[in-house]
Order: C-alpha cells, then structure tokens, then sequence
C-alpha cells in the first residue's frame, strides 16, 4: 500500500454529526438536485460524511482565479483515437466494449471481466481507442460518479462508448489527482451543475467539459492528492478480489478488512485535502 502523507487540516471526518447538520445537509443537496449515492464500500458514517462535504462544495466559488483554472490548462478533452463508424469497420477482429452500464459510480478502475465481442457487431457507440492513464467521465448525471481510469494493457482490442468523455491529463499533471479530484465532491458537484436535462435524460456534451474548475493545488497538495487516488485504486484492487469471495473467507481475511477501511478513509481525506486548500 502506498504511504500516505497526512496534513493538519480541518476535517469532514468528525466522530459524530448532528440531527441538524445532517438534515441541512440533505435538505441543499436535494434543493439542488445534487444525487449523492452511497458506494458500495461506504460505511454509513462515511456516507454521511460525504453529504455534508458535498452540501460544503455546493457553496464554493469555482470562478475564483485565485483558487481555480480551467480543466483545459492541464487535461486534454476527447484526445482519443476513433474507432470507425459500423460501415467502415472492414476487419473482423475478436474485442472488448466498455459501456457506461459496466460501470459503477464506486469504480475508480475498468471492470476486470468484459464480454467479448466481434467487432463487426459493435454498436455505433464503440468510439474511443483509449491509451494508458486516459480517464473516462459519464456524460450522464444518473447515478452520478462514473469516472473511470485505464490503467492496464488488455489481451484484445478495447473500444470506449461514446457515452463517456475521454480525459487526458497533459505531462505535468498527475491523472491520479485528475481522477482523485473528479470523484471528490467537489468535481462532483461541478459535473452536477453542468449536467443539463434534455427531454428525460440529463447528460452533457465534450463542449461542457471546459466549464469544470479545477483546484490550484501548491506541489505538496498536488502530491497528497496524488497519492491518495493511487491510494484508493490500491485498496479498490484488493476489494474487488475479494468481493466475489465467500463472506466467510472475506471477513477473516486481513487485507480485504484494510482495503474496506482505506477506501472510506480516503474518500474523506480527498475531500478534507481540497477543502482545506480553499479555506488557506
């Protein structure tokens, strides 16, 4: 498990919250049509935790200069190689497809197991050749959180539906900290309010990516958050190996008991991170 670095800042992880914090809580995220879910390896308390955070970022200035750039100054938007439209795929090859279905808001990874597909049968979607470390977000706001990253080579060919948004964060920039930061509640909260209804669906398009703000971290934050997302896709790698187990090989074994513990505890450190830098 990555080392990871712990700073004296203020914290959303408080041993006890209030009937009244709670509920006010709720109150601005359903005001705002602001879905927050609880993910799968959450505790209760974390859960809650995570709403106050998210009802806390609601407030916040996005258009500060001071505080906030443009996505666009460190991340390149929909950078991907295209895989060619049904009438022109002219060469039958075994594949794997990524849809937004396979996906849940708690994944900081892909799925280990996609089905096979032959890639003259591939729907029109199977768009974006992805590259190692590309991040795909959800143009979709329900469930909210499906940002993925690609991080390991597949035996066949991949294709990414056109129903994420390719991401890739330029040289200087870390897409851990990318990833750690989109699925914070903070960059929640921003894909929220981008995220426009249209007829029944409320979804987004790649001209709506520049409008999200992200923080101007000093180097030694910047690393924390860096960290910390590795952190959690170390601790996701250990809980998915053991969430098909049997319970009673799960629970006696150590690893999966940490990894349960680290993925809450850095959900809320990723957001205390980012909280305290705007409050410096």
């Amino acid at each position: 498990m990555t080392q990871l670095p712990i700073f004296p800042f203020s914290s959303f992880q408080q041993p006890y919250l209030t009937d009244l914090e709670i509920t006010a809580a709720q109150l601005a995220l359903k005001k705002e049509k602001f879905d927050v879910r609880q993910r799968v390896y959450e505790s209760g308390q974390t859960f809650l935790q995570r709403q106050i955070a998210s009802a806390y970022a609601l407030s916040v200035d996005y258009n500060d200069e001071q505080k906030w750039y443009p996505i666009e100054y460190c991340v390149e938007i929909a950078p991907c190689e295209r895989f060619p439209p049904p009438e022109k795929r002219y060469h039958t090859h075994d594949c794997f497809y990524l849809e937004i279905k396979a996906v849940q808001p708690s994944d900081w990874q892909m799925p280990y197991e996609l089905k096979t597909w032959n890639s003259q049968e591939l729907p029109a979607r199977a768009k974006y050749i992805p590259k190692l470390n590309d991040v795909f977000v959800s143009r979709f706001k329900e469930p909210p959180g499906k940002s993925i990253i690609f991080l390991t080579q597949t035996p066949k060919p991949i294709y990414i539906s056109s129903n994420f948004i390719p991401l890739r964060a330029k040289p200087d920039y870390s897409p851990f900290a990318l990833l750690a930061f989109l699925k914070s509640s903070f960059g929640l909260c921003q894909l929220n309010k981008i995220i426009l209804r249209r007829a029944t669906t409320a979804e987004m398009h790649i001209r709506n990516i520049p409008q999200i703000a992200l923080p101007q971290l000093p180097p030694e934050l910047e690393n924390a958050l860096h960290t910390y997302g590795q952190g959690m896709i170390e601790s996701e790698q250990v809980y998915r190996d053991f969430s098909g187990a049997y319970n009673r090989e799960r629970d006696i074994d150590e690893n999966y008991g940490n990894a349960v513990r680290e993925l809450n505890e850095l959900t809320l450190k990723i957001d205390n991170l980012i909280k305290h830098f705007i409050e410096l």
